[in-house]
């Protein structure tokens, strides 16, 4: 089970950590359920067992419960494409340096040509003058 399409993955990632009630690092599908009940959320058994599945797909060791290593190891797979997306703002399946700049100014950093240039030199490998996701995700580390 993937990330909601229609829930920021950072607003995921508070989830997660909001719900791990005993502070252990790991998050049960029982206190993802409480977490829910607690937000007033109508929990359908429907919804409950969403919960349970996602908490043993996700589950890579059998423990019973999400660590925050396996919760990131999904938000990695996940929120690249979201990050990726943002910047893509035609959606042509390309960042290019007029959508890089745009995505900077929108998180707050404005940057010169010359930063845009060495950021694009960097991640372009295979030189075409834009980056697509594979040379994207290579060159965020998160």
């Amino acid at each position: 089970m993937a990330l909601p399409a229609d829930e920021n993955p950072y607003e995921q990632i508070k989830r997660f950590f909001l719900s791990d009630d005993n502070l252990d690092g790991k998050v049960t599908a029982e206190e993802l359920i409480k977490f829910a009940d607690k937000m007033d959320e109508n929990i359908s058994e429907e919804k409950k067992q969403e919960y349970r599945d996602w908490v043993k797909t996700i589950d890579t060791d059998g423990d019973g419960a999400v660590s925050v290593q396996e919760f990131f190891v999904l938000v990695e797979k996940e929120i690249k494409p979201y990050i990726f997306k943002q910047f893509d703002k035609d959606g042509s399946g390309y960042i290019t340096k007029d959508e890089l700049r745009q995505g900077m100014a929108a998180e707050g950093r404005e940057v010169t040509d010359e930063e845009l240039d060495l950021a694009l030199k960097e991640m372009d490998t295979d030189k075409d003058g834009k980056i697509n996701y594979e040379e994207f995700a290579k060159s965020i580390n998160m």
